[in-house]
């Protein structure tokens, strides 16, 4: 039943939920896919909030680096590169610096710090690629938190794998995100998520989306929602059939049944290609190139230097290795890569497309020479962000506005707000100690009360506001705190006029603003109930007799509990009735529901009222249908065709 909502989400186009998440600053190296996080994931890094006021200089010190970077401009060259990255997607800045002995001073005081990010590297027996974080100056009144001021980057020389030579850039680009604030997203699909490491080598939305919180959108914008066209891979022109007449084809070996195609580094006889992986293929297994080379009637050697390119569903180069393809005349070879674990790939869902192309180090126009596909069908499931808003009001004196949090939890955590004020800290709570932000919890209403900021005069001001829940995280670790840093975080901007403000936005790590399209007018479907009935919900669905349609929200379930699929956990539906007196409805559109936090017009964030049970293919919802609401049961009966029938109807009474 899973392939309705799987159907639902490539015919009709759904938009990602913004999600965000998590918190250490360490990438380990080993790969097992059941690793936990090492703490409580948050987006932010740390429960001190703080960001880069300035120009980040990263100082490279060479001393005890693997023999791979034994030249200091081959390592200069990746750190450029994942610098770079980072300020493509937002209004970051870097300086990287000549190479040279840089001390390592991140933890002196404050007075004592140079101000230059250290990246250097040290011999340890953990099992880590690299660590990094940034350092706090003194508190800013002005801004209402600690400005970042320095930083370190940590290496680890004992790092013989892959991972630290290949793959450095990746681990670079997942280091400086912990240095601009970074944690360890709950977002399988981001370069910041740990639970396994993915590797994935750019930014993708919940990367973009805090970033550009954290320090602006770029020069050049960027949609967090689209992929980067210069970051894509397109693979060059195709050789000719006299080419690769001889190579990836089947041939005489022993242990060859086929042409060139994917298989399980656990197989012990290459006889049946893997061409999809589920939840249920094994996790402690290689994703293998099978690579058939030659033939007896095959007059000449075969040498040639080729790379192997992996392009993940995001249409990003996930990984580039180079690679020998070599078989003596008259010979049917056999040759295999390994490129990524079984364990590792769930994560990330979707098409990935795995080349062979001739080295364009050493051929001037390389040509493509095998293409292969992998579809990846899982559901990674993952603890949401809350998704928030801030609601603003003129304030009772010059200088001063009133605020309040508007927030919405898709899993119904607690949540709880951390204003970032400006001006001096003061004891808020009582316990005799200054405190850096106010601290507030919103109740089951998730809407939190009125603040009033005093921003001391008129002109341009901003603050930053984060929203935390007390949702379970990377597999089930669970407790009081939601992580060390924030979850959800917002950056507010306004132009205050005295009392009035004027020309306010909010950008947010969850949210954007809803911007109307032909297809869908509104933020949400639905309608808000009559409060008599007490159906649980603030929204529920609405059938327009005008244009025969049903518009609601549902929740997607797994023998009961939350699940998601392509990260989608609740989703915007519109049926069009097939058949009024049969009770035939089929889904027409869908997309991820509510993705900018729209509130109801009772300024609270509206709750699903239909849900989706996978297993059984029954979708219960409440419909408003004229002047009366309905409690309804429809069960899939085409699931090609995504028509449902009706089974039960009752109306809801006070």
């Amino acid at each position: 039943m899973m392939r309705l909502v799987l159907k639902a989400v490539w015919l009709f186009v759904l938009i990602p939920l913004l999600l965000c998440s998590t918190a250490y600053a360490v990438v380990d190296i080993q790969t097992q896919p059941g690793r936990q996080g090492q703490v409580l994931p948050a987006l932010g890094i740390s429960n001190t909030f703080g960001r880069w006021t300035d120009v980040i200089r990263l100082g490279y010190n060479p001393q005890g680096a693997t023999a791979a970077f034994s030249d200091p401009q081959k390592f200069l060259t990746q750190l450029t590169e994942a610098a770079a990255i980072w300020s493509r997607v937002s209004g970051v800045r870097f300086e990287i610096l000549p190479a040279s002995n840089y001390p390592v001073d991140h933890n002196n005081p404050q007075s004592l710090r140079d101000g230059i990010v250290s990246v250097y590297w040290t011999n340890s027996t953990d099992t880590f690629a690299a660590m990094a974080g940034p350092r706090s100056g003194a508190y800013s009144n002005v801004l209402g938190y600690f400005p970042y001021t320095d930083g370190f980057v940590q290496l680890n020389s004992s790092c013989t794998s892959a991972t630290c030579e290949s793959g450095m850039t990746s681990v670079l680009v997942h280091e400086l995100g912990h240095l601009l604030g970074l944690g360890h997203s709950d977002t399988p699909d981001s370069i910041m998520y740990a639970n396994p490491y993915t590797f994935i080598r750019y930014p993708r939305t919940d990367d973009i989306r805090a970033v550009q919180v954290m320090y602006g959108p770029p020069a050049n914008p960027v949609d967090p929602l689209t992929s980067l066209s210069e970051w894509q891979f397109f693979p060059p022109p195709a050789a000719s059939a006299a080419k690769t007449q001889f190579l990836f084809k089947d041939n005489q070996n022993s242990r060859v049944t086929s042409d060139a195609m994917l298989v399980l580094s656990t197989q012990a006889q290459f006889d049946q290609a893997l061409t999809v992986v589920t939840a249920s293929t094994t996790d402690d297994a290689w994703v293998r190139l099978f690579a058939p080379l030659g033939n007896f009637s095959n007059q000449a050697d075969i040498e040639i230097a080729v790379q192997v390119v992996v392009v993940d569903p995001s249409g990003y180069e996930y990984r580039r290795d180079n690679w020998q393809l070599s078989c003596r005349a008259r010979n049917a070879c056999l040759s295999t890569f390994n490129f990524i674990q079984t364990g590792v790939i769930k994560y990330i869902p979707g098409e990935w497309k795995i080349y062979v192309v001739e080295n364009p180090q050493l051929v001037t126009a390389p040509e493509l020479l095998l293409t292969l596909s992998l579809s990846v069908q899982t559901t990674p499931l993952f603890n949401n962000p809350p998704m928030a808003n801030v609601e603003i009001a003129a304030g009772e004196s010059p200088g001063t506005v009133r605020m309040r949090v508007l927030a919405s939890d898709l899993e119904r955590h607690a949540l709880q707000a951390v204003w970032h004020l400006p001006g001096q800290r003061i004891d808020r709570n009582g316990d005799r100690f200054l405190d850096n932000e106010l601290v507030e919890e919103l109740g089951a209403s998730n809407v939190g009360g009125w603040q009033t900021v005093n921003f001391g005069g008129n002109g341009q001001h901003s603050l930053f506001v984060q929203v935390n829940d007390n949702g379970p995280r990377y597999s089930g670790q669970s407790g009081a705190e939601a992580g060390d840093g924030f979850q959800t975080l917002m950056k507010i901007n306004l132009q205050l006029n005295n009392t009035v403000p004027g020309s306010v936005t909010v950008s947010s790590s969850a949210i954007h603003q809803y911007r109307p399209t032909r297809d869908w007018m509104l933020a949400f479907p639905g309608v808000a109930p009559d409060p008599a009935l007490k159906t649980g919900f603030n929204n529920i669905g609405l059938l327009t007799e005008a244009d025969m349609t049903i518009q609601s929200c549902v929740r997607i379930l797994n023998t009961g509990k939350p699940a998601s699929v392509d990260g989608l956990s609740h989703i915007d539906l519109v049926f069009n009735i097939i058949d009024m007196r049969q009770g035939i409805i089929q889904i027409v559109k869908s997309r991820a529901f509510n993705s900018s936090a729209t509130p109801t017009v009772l300024r609270q964030q509206p709750v699903c009222s239909g849900e989706f049970e996978v297993t059984t293919g029954l979708y219960r919802d409440v419909i408003k249908v004229g002047t009366q609401t309905y409690a309804t049961v429809f069960q899939l009966t085409d699931e090609a065709g995504l028509r449902l029938a009706l089974r039960d109807a009752r109306v809801l009474t006070p």
